[in-house]
């Protein structure tokens, strides 16, 4: 799927793809740069605070 997104960004480069395609990109690099300050959140985390953590996102 990615692929295929890819490849019709590629063969529509001058058109309204380049910016949807700079969108989806912007949110995926956002995204991605989150999940890693949290991985390092949670790997400097004590565990009973973990613990804590977890049990309130599985209660909401």
């Amino acid at each position: 799927m990615w692929l295929s997104f890819i490849f019709s960004y590629e063969t529509n480069r001058k058109s309204k793809n380049e910016q949807e395609f700079g969108l989806v990109k912007g949110v995926f690099e956002k995204y991605i740069f989150e999940s890693r300050l949290l991985k390092r959140k949670i790997q400097s985390m004590p565990y009973r605070l973990l613990a804590k953590e977890m049990a309130s996102i599985l209660e909401s």
